[in-house]
């Protein structure tokens, strides 16, 4: 869609638009709101469609108030609170019911942090639903693609999931073929288990059927940005409250639903509630690269008009930047 508005601005052949994933407020979402809202009294035939996977509405409403006129319909999903939780004092207790308390929370307290993802600690969890349970299916939610392939290559390398008329690994996640992702949603043998490792994107496509245990490393990946070198990168961080829901609604479409979370109920009760939005929390060099390309007009104007507008200082230092590295012609804001 941002492809086309280069060279039909005004959507003349479009009758509706439909955006999801509306709470991410990634900068290329938050970029086309506020021109689709520009738009919208210029092509008053124009409609446009709002997908938001938030439980708590918040950006339901936010979304209200930025569109003024907008009408909001909710689809029923399944339920976190009928979902039965375990967080990681509780896990530890079960998987390693031999320990004693002292080591138990000398343990607790190592894996309560935002570093990378424990292993062991995943395949433990999955081995403990396993020898617990005679069936239904098993998600598990891993940061990245990467830690998504290190967990299945554990599981497909170990006895007993190596063997594929019992178990069936599956994966989930943003770098998965068509084939892969139908492999992912079609019934299982009875008598088969199905183990699907996924990344954050699980949390807003279709449930895969059959799913009664969740295991959440509480844990996902998004862009940082470090102010010393002016770079951006792909970090391993603590999910939001808002993610944890979203994932422990998952189990509910089971009979009874299990949610293991690998964070203690004290970190996961002040994770923060939902992710800024990256147009307040990132460089704007993108953003001001986009706008300056689709030819939206004047760039502190343009970003003045999004949902959640960032600082003039940080409109301004970006744009001082790409003056410097020479994006963007002094004089005018144009693009070299």
């Amino acid at each position: 869609l941002m492809f086309r508005l280069q060279y039909d601005p005004f959507l003349a052949d479009v009758t509706h638009v439909i955006v999801d994933g509306v709470d991410t407020r990634s900068i290329h979402i938050d970029i086309l709101l506020t021109y689709i809202r520009t738009l919208l009294p210029r092509r008053n035939s124009l409609r446009l469609v709002l997908i938001s996977h938030d439980d708590d509405g918040h950006c339901r409403q936010r979304m209200q108030t930025y569109f003024k006129r907008l009408e909001c319909v909710q689809i029923a999903a399944g339920t976190a609170e009928a979902v039965r939780a375990c967080f990681l004092e509780d896990v530890l207790k079960l998987t390693r019911p031999d320990a004693d308390a002292a080591n138990l929370r000398a343990l607790a307290q190592s894996l309560d942090t935002e570093s990378e993802v424990d292993l062991s600690m995943v395949t433990a969890v999955v081995a403990f639903i396993i020898s617990s349970s005679v069936d239904g299916g098993i998600l598990i939610f891993m940061p990245s693609a990467e830690t998504v392939a290190a967990v299945c290559s554990m599981l497909t390398g170990t006895a007993p999931y190596s063997d594929t008329s019992r178990f069936h690994i599956l994966t989930l996640d943003a770098t998965g073929t068509a084939e892969s992702v139908r492999h992912t949603y079609s019934p299982v043998g009875l008598g088969v288990r199905k183990i699907v490792v996924a990344t954050s994107i699980a949390e807003r496509v279709v449930p895969v059927d059959g799913i009664e245990y969740v295991v959440d490393t509480g844990r996902t990946q998004e862009r940082k940005y470090v102010s010393q070198t002016s770079m951006t990168f792909f970090g391993v961080t603590f999910a939001t409250r808002a993610a944890c829901q979203r994932r422990r609604a998952v189990a509910a479409g089971g009979r009874d639903g299990c949610y293991f979370c690998l964070l203690s109920a004290d970190r996961a009760a002040r994770l923060q509630l939902e992710q800024q939005p990256e147009i307040t929390r990132m460089p704007l060099t993108e953003a001001i690269l986009l706008i300056q390309n689709l030819q939206l007009g004047n760039i502190k104007q343009f970003l003045s008009f999004t949902p959640d507008p960032p600082t003039s200082q940080a409109v301004a230092e970006s744009v001082l930047q790409l003056h410097d590295i020479g994006a963007l012609e002094r004089e005018t804001d144009e693009l070299t």
